[in-house]
Protein backbone atom coordinates (compact mmCIF):
# COMPACT_ATOMS: atom_id res chain seq x y z
CA UNK A 1 0.00 0.00 0.00
CA UNK A 2 1.43 3.38 -0.96
CA UNK A 3 0.30 6.28 1.15
CA UNK A 4 -0.17 9.70 0.25
CA UNK A 5 1.85 12.71 1.91
CA UNK A 6 0.99 16.03 2.03
CA UNK A 7 3.75 17.73 0.16
CA UNK A 8 4.00 20.65 2.67
CA UNK A 9 4.74 17.72 5.64
CA UNK A 10 6.82 15.65 3.14
CA UNK A 11 8.97 18.43 2.38
CA UNK A 12 9.13 19.73 6.53
CA UNK A 13 10.03 16.05 7.72
CA UNK A 14 12.86 15.91 5.22
CA UNK A 15 14.12 19.26 6.01
CA UNK A 16 14.06 18.58 10.15
CA UNK A 17 15.79 15.71 9.21
CA UNK A 18 18.76 16.97 7.53
CA UNK A 19 18.66 20.22 9.37
CA UNK A 20 21.64 19.54 11.10
CA UNK A 21 24.02 18.71 8.58
CA UNK A 22 22.94 21.49 6.51
CA UNK A 23 24.12 23.69 9.17
CA UNK A 24 27.24 22.14 9.46
CA UNK A 25 27.98 21.82 5.64
CA UNK A 26 29.94 24.33 4.50
CA UNK A 27 28.87 27.32 2.13
CA UNK A 28 30.33 25.78 -1.42
CA UNK A 29 33.28 27.32 -2.59
CA UNK A 30 33.06 26.67 -6.11
CA UNK A 31 30.46 27.99 -8.35
CA UNK A 32 27.52 25.02 -9.17
CA UNK A 33 26.04 26.77 -12.58
CA UNK A 34 27.32 26.57 -15.53
CA UNK A 35 27.78 29.78 -17.97
CA UNK A 36 24.04 28.74 -19.61
CA UNK A 37 22.34 28.93 -16.34
CA UNK A 38 22.36 24.91 -15.89
CA UNK A 39 23.63 23.13 -12.74
CA UNK A 40 26.92 21.40 -13.37
CA UNK A 41 25.25 18.41 -11.45
CA UNK A 42 29.31 16.46 -12.13
CA UNK A 43 31.06 18.89 -10.29
CA UNK A 44 28.31 19.20 -7.67
CA UNK A 45 28.33 15.52 -7.24
CA UNK A 46 32.00 15.11 -7.00
CA UNK A 47 32.04 17.56 -4.39
CA UNK A 48 29.57 15.29 -2.46
CA UNK A 49 31.78 12.35 -2.95
CA UNK A 50 34.68 14.21 -1.76
CA UNK A 51 32.33 15.55 1.12
CA UNK A 52 32.18 12.00 1.95
CA UNK A 53 35.23 10.95 1.67
CA UNK A 54 36.28 13.36 4.32
CA UNK A 55 33.04 13.80 7.06
CA UNK A 56 31.12 10.35 6.26
CA UNK A 57 32.41 8.23 9.12
CA UNK A 58 32.82 10.97 12.08
CA UNK A 59 29.14 11.87 11.12
CA UNK A 60 27.59 8.56 11.01
CA UNK A 61 28.79 8.44 14.72
CA UNK A 62 26.57 10.85 15.56
CA UNK A 63 24.03 10.14 13.47
CA UNK A 64 19.96 9.63 15.38
CA UNK A 65 19.52 7.42 11.48
CA UNK A 66 21.95 5.12 10.70
CA UNK A 67 19.98 3.64 7.92
CA UNK A 68 18.87 6.36 6.29
CA UNK A 69 22.28 8.61 7.12
CA UNK A 70 23.15 8.36 3.13
CA UNK A 71 20.26 9.52 2.04
CA UNK A 72 20.32 11.99 4.40
CA UNK A 73 23.75 13.42 4.10
CA UNK A 74 23.30 13.70 0.20
CA UNK A 75 20.04 15.39 0.78
CA UNK A 76 21.40 17.80 2.80
CA UNK A 77 24.47 18.49 1.05
CA UNK A 78 22.62 18.99 -2.09
CA UNK A 79 19.81 21.41 -0.27
CA UNK A 80 22.77 23.42 1.49
CA UNK A 81 24.03 24.16 -2.17
CA UNK A 82 20.88 24.77 -3.92
CA UNK A 83 19.57 27.33 -0.84
CA UNK A 84 16.41 28.23 -2.24
CA UNK A 85 17.61 27.99 -5.70
CA UNK A 86 16.48 24.99 -6.83
CA UNK A 87 13.33 22.35 -5.91
CA UNK A 88 14.08 18.84 -4.68
CA UNK A 89 11.15 16.12 -5.78
CA UNK A 90 11.62 12.95 -3.32
CA UNK A 91 9.76 10.18 -3.59
CA UNK A 92 10.97 7.52 -0.72
CA UNK A 93 10.51 4.02 -0.80
CA UNK A 94 10.81 3.02 3.01
CA UNK A 95 12.15 0.12 3.46
CA UNK A 96 13.69 -0.88 0.65
CA UNK A 97 16.78 0.93 0.23
CA UNK A 98 16.19 3.56 -2.37
CA UNK A 99 15.26 6.99 -3.03
CA UNK A 100 14.64 8.69 -5.96
CA UNK A 101 15.66 12.72 -6.15
CA UNK A 102 14.20 15.03 -8.79
CA UNK A 103 15.86 17.95 -8.81
CA UNK A 104 14.31 20.89 -10.61
CA UNK A 105 16.26 23.66 -11.27
CA UNK A 106 15.31 26.80 -13.81
CA UNK A 107 13.17 24.72 -15.49
CA UNK A 108 15.31 21.76 -16.15
CA UNK A 109 15.11 18.11 -14.21
CA UNK A 110 18.04 16.26 -12.92
CA UNK A 111 17.49 12.93 -11.73
CA UNK A 112 19.04 10.89 -8.90
CA UNK A 113 18.64 7.27 -7.60
CA UNK A 114 20.28 6.80 -4.51
CA UNK A 115 20.78 2.71 -3.72
CA UNK A 116 22.46 1.31 -0.72
CA UNK A 117 24.15 -1.40 -1.09
CA UNK A 118 24.32 -4.44 2.12
CA UNK A 119 25.97 -7.53 3.03
CA UNK A 120 23.66 -9.49 2.06
CA UNK A 121 23.38 -7.56 -1.22
CA UNK A 122 24.66 -8.40 -4.37
CA UNK A 123 26.79 -5.54 -6.15
CA UNK A 124 25.97 -6.03 -9.11
CA UNK A 125 22.24 -6.73 -8.92
CA UNK A 126 22.12 -3.57 -6.71
CA UNK A 127 23.58 -1.68 -9.88
CA UNK A 128 21.09 -3.62 -12.57
CA UNK A 129 17.75 -2.79 -10.09
CA UNK A 130 19.70 0.77 -9.76
CA UNK A 131 19.85 1.37 -13.43
CA UNK A 132 16.41 0.00 -14.04
CA UNK A 133 14.81 2.13 -11.82
CA UNK A 134 16.61 5.59 -12.57
CA UNK A 135 15.25 5.38 -16.30
CA UNK A 136 11.96 4.05 -15.13
CA UNK A 137 11.62 7.20 -12.46
CA UNK A 138 12.93 9.24 -15.23
CA UNK A 139 10.95 8.94 -18.16
CA UNK A 140 7.95 9.28 -15.91
CA UNK A 141 9.54 12.25 -14.59
CA UNK A 142 11.58 13.69 -17.13
CA UNK A 143 12.16 12.18 -20.31
CA UNK A 144 15.44 12.40 -21.13
CA UNK A 145 16.81 14.33 -18.29
CA UNK A 146 20.64 13.90 -17.36
CA UNK A 147 20.77 11.10 -14.88
CA UNK A 148 22.79 9.72 -11.82
CA UNK A 149 22.44 6.45 -9.73
CA UNK A 150 24.54 6.95 -6.21
CA UNK A 151 25.10 3.59 -4.54
CA UNK A 152 26.23 3.99 -0.83
CA UNK A 153 28.70 0.54 -0.15
CA UNK A 154 27.48 -0.02 3.29
CA UNK A 155 29.11 -3.81 3.68
CA UNK A 156 31.53 -4.21 6.15
CA UNK A 157 33.96 -5.46 3.44
CA UNK A 158 34.36 -2.43 2.07
CA UNK A 159 34.71 -0.03 4.92
CA UNK A 160 38.12 -1.89 5.26
CA UNK A 161 39.01 -0.66 1.71
CA UNK A 162 40.77 2.82 0.87
CA UNK A 163 38.83 5.65 -0.40
CA UNK A 164 40.15 5.48 -3.54
CA UNK A 165 38.83 2.20 -4.07
CA UNK A 166 35.47 2.79 -2.54
CA UNK A 167 35.42 6.33 -4.57
CA UNK A 168 34.31 5.70 -8.22
CA UNK A 169 32.56 7.27 -11.16
CA UNK A 170 30.97 5.36 -14.04
CA UNK A 171 29.09 5.98 -17.13
CA UNK A 172 26.75 3.63 -18.16
CA UNK A 173 24.89 4.60 -21.40
CA UNK A 174 22.82 7.40 -20.25
CA UNK A 175 23.44 7.30 -16.50
CA UNK A 176 26.36 8.18 -14.32
CA UNK A 177 27.25 5.82 -11.74
CA UNK A 178 29.11 6.88 -8.37
CA UNK A 179 29.97 4.86 -5.93
CA UNK A 180 30.35 5.87 -2.36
Amino acid sequence: MKFQVNPIYREVIARHLTYGQQLAIPEPGWQWEKPDGTLDMDKMLQEFQKFWRRHSERWEEKADYTEAFPHLLLMAFLQRVLNGGGNIERDCAAGHGRMDLGIEYHQRWYIIEIKLLRDHDGAQTVREEGLEQIREYRDKMAPGAPSWLVIFDRRSKTKKKSWDERITWEHDGDVTVLGC
